[in-house]
């Protein structure tokens, strides 16, 4: 019978996450830019944009479906983790928990209702920073559950932090350049929680083999 570790969590569940998200992002971006300019401008394609039937008519199908298997693939992973670090910090393992589960709620929202709802809705930006925020808390929760090395949860709380200043209101996305995009600010974050999810499933797995 099939059994998740987290080894096979960080070997193979983590980069099928990351390759089917990236796929569907890229083959949804292809159709995006499909019709535009020769030289075409990156800092409009975010995940919302891609997700849109207005702006993205031919390829946002395979962006909501990217982004409703990486979050229904994550469960487990979630779970694992929850399990594996529940005995050492149960206030944390429940509280990152629910953070994820948050996050991951608010995410598989986004791809449900994407096809009836605007990406300029001020539900629509709310799932989003939740989805972000909550993914965010519980790998940060979770890395310290597992104590894992200091600089990894501290770059996860500052994401952390980054992203909680945002939420309140910060004007910093003029979109002047890629580097104040919301685009680029998107790439960042999956690139983080790529690597913080890897970086954890690693930590629970040495805990493990410890026992």
């Amino acid at each position: 019978m099939f059994c998740l570790t987290p080894r096979r969590v960080r070997r193979a569940l983590i980069p099928l996450i990351y390759l089917v998200f990236s796929a569907g992002m890229t083959v949804s971006s292809a159709a995006f830019y499909h019709n535009k300019p020769q030289d075409p401008d990156v800092r409009v394609a975010t995940i919302s944009d891609l997700m849109s039937p207005a702006d993205n008519p031919h390829g946002y199908v395979v962006a909501i479906a990217a982004l409703l298997a990486t979050g229904i693939l994550l469960v487990p992973a979630v779970l694992l983790f929850y399990r594996k670090v529940r005995k050492n910090s149960p206030k944390l393992a429940i509280t990152g928990a629910g953070m994820f589960a948050f996050g991951l709620a608010a995410m598989i929202s986004i791809g449900v209702l994407s096809p009836f709802v605007r990406d300029d809705t001020p539900l629509h930006f709310r799932l989003a920073h939740i989805a972000f925020l909550g993914i965010c808390a519980g790998i940060a929760c979770h890395l310290v559950a597992a104590r894992a090395t200091l600089p990894l949860v501290l770059a996860q709380c500052a994401v952390l932090a980054v992203l909680g200043y945002l939420y309140f209101g910060s004007e910093f996305f003029w979109n002047h350049s890629l580097l104040t995009s919301f685009a680029f600010l998107e790439c960042i974050l999956c690139l983080d929680f790529g690597v913080g999810l890897w970086g954890l499933a690693k930590h629970i797995e040495l805990a493990c083999a410890k026992e």
